[in-house]
């Protein structure tokens, strides 16, 4: 139940959290390793009344976003990202309707909230560095794993072997 919870972590402890992950990643290698945040994405206070607040949601989002900027790298802000329609329900009146198209019970995702999540990322990655992103293809990434279409149903761990 929100802050009650025994899963809740006070503001000052995520704040610190995201900070020590972040010099913990670029400590391995600095210079191969790019590091971006995500903020947390909104809920829907109505549904959960009892266990989340949306505002309070914004708080992380906001420590994120701070943190990001303080540490200059690159940031996903799915908290104001997903709280728009999709583009097939845009010309919708209801500005919540964000509510049904990206989350499923208040709290997880839906399929469209998935996909929205993903163009927001692609978005991050392939914006240039200096402009809150990473400056990379998408398409031109390095697979350190197989794709999924590639691995045998059968024998899944064949295709995660070395040749």
């Amino acid at each position: 139940n929100g802050t009650r919870s025994k899963y809740h972590v006070s503001l000052e402890d995520y704040a610190l959290n995201y900070k020590h992950m972040i010099e913990m990643i670029t400590n391995w290698n600095e210079k191969s390793v790019a590091v971006a945040l995500m903020t947390p994405p909104p809920c829907d206070t109505e549904v959960l009344i009892e266990s989340r607040d949306n505002e309070v949601t914004k708080l992380y989002a906001e420590a994120c976003m701070n943190l990001a900027r303080e540490a200059n790298v690159p940031v996903v802000n799915l908290w104001s990202g997903l709280q728009h329609p999709s583009a097939a329900n845009r010309a919708e009146a209801s500005s919540l309707r964000w509510r049904s198209d990206h989350l499923s019970d208040g709290l997880h995702l839906t399929p469209m909230g998935n996909y929205r999540v993903f163009e927001l990322v692609v978005e991050m990655l392939e914006r240039p560095r200096g402009e809150s992103g990473l400056g990379l293809s998408v398409m031109e990434l390095p697979r350190s794993l197989p794709d999924h279409s590639k691995i045998d149903p059968d024998h899944p761990h064949i295709s995660f072997s070395d040749p």
